[in-house]
């Protein structure tokens, strides 16, 4: 997902104001609740894209769902909706993680796999990353059973993919072209 200037520029603010007061890691999981929330809800992705639906309406909405969440998340709920920049909540937090990462110089790797990866698993796919100069490698292991087998490898803009659907796509593309 390519994230707008004005969610890098909100997420620039908001980490800048976690750091100052001391609270980037709980905003940090705040925000990823809200990614994941957003990401895990058409209904809710639907709501915040609808131009017909007052901001505030929407704010009240999410003042519900993430009551629990920090003042600085609360606030920048606030501005979003004054702003009438509310569609761009799940960008700013995917690019507030991109923040944090950095700071922790850590690299955020994610693995889809047809079946959850065993700890083994995981720990051989860090190995082999850091051979190829990853350090501080963050592994986040998503089941998609699409894919059938195999994985799919995504890092920064990077992709790889080794699984048994992209192979019998290239398979199928190879003979349709030999017909």
């Amino acid at each position: 997902m390519i994230n707008s200037r004005a969610s890098v520029r909100y997420a620039k603010a908001l980490f800048e104001a976690a750091v100052e007061s001391n609270n980037v890691e709980a905003v940090a999981k705040d925000m990823m609740q809200i990614a994941q929330t957003v990401e895990s809800s058409n209904e809710l992705k639907q709501l915040l894209q609808n131009t017909t639906v007052s901001s505030t309406l929407i704010k009240t909405y999410l003042d519900k769902i993430f009551s629990d969440s920090s003042s600085l998340v609360k606030s920048l709920i606030d501005v979003l909706a004054t702003n009438k920049r509310l569609s761009l909540i799940a960008q700013i937090a995917n690019e507030y993680d991109r923040k944090c990462q950095a700071l922790n110089d850590t690299k955020k790797v994610t693995v889809i796999s047809a079946v959850a990866l065993n700890e083994s698993s995981q720990k051989a796919i860090i190995t082999n990353l850091e051979k190829q100069g990853l350090k501080n490698i963050s592994l986040e292991n998503t089941v998609d059973p699409s894919i059938l087998g195999g994985f799919v490898l995504k890092f920064d803009d990077n992709q790889f993919d080794a699984s048994i659907k992209n192979k019998l796509t290239r398979i199928k593309r190879e003979f349709s072209k030999s017909l």
